[in-house]
């Protein structure tokens, strides 16, 4: 799996998560299986926490996570293009790989 496949499917599993509170790690897990019928491995949240910690996406506090306002108008975004899960997630993929491709020049 790509990062960006990986961090936009951690990102949505992050947003769908969050109610009226932060989303505990096994909340996120549980959000993720629901959309990709699949557990995330420890490289893999690991790896997407520090990214969309980097990106202004999320923030940890203690053992919970908490979406910003950044990640609010980017799920927005997304969910504006399409209502199907796979939509966003397809949206989300090309906009992290936009990120991406201008942080490497």
């Amino acid at each position: 799996m790509s990062s960006e496949t990986t961090n936009s499917w951690i990102f949505l599993a992050v947003a769908m998560a969050s109610g009226k509170s932060p989303p505990t790690l096994n909340d996120i897990i549980g959000a993720a299986d629901g959309i990709n019928h699949a557990i995330p491995t420890h490289k893999e949240l690991q790896s997407a926490f520090d990214w969309l910690t980097q990106q202004g996406l999320i923030l940890k506090e203690g053992k919970k996570y908490r979406i910003t306002d950044k990640e609010l108008v980017l799920y927005g975004e997304a969910d504006a293009k399409s209502k199907r899960i796979f939509g966003l997630w397809d949206y989300l993929k090309g906009r992290f790989s936009d990120l991406n491709s201008l942080q490497k020049q």
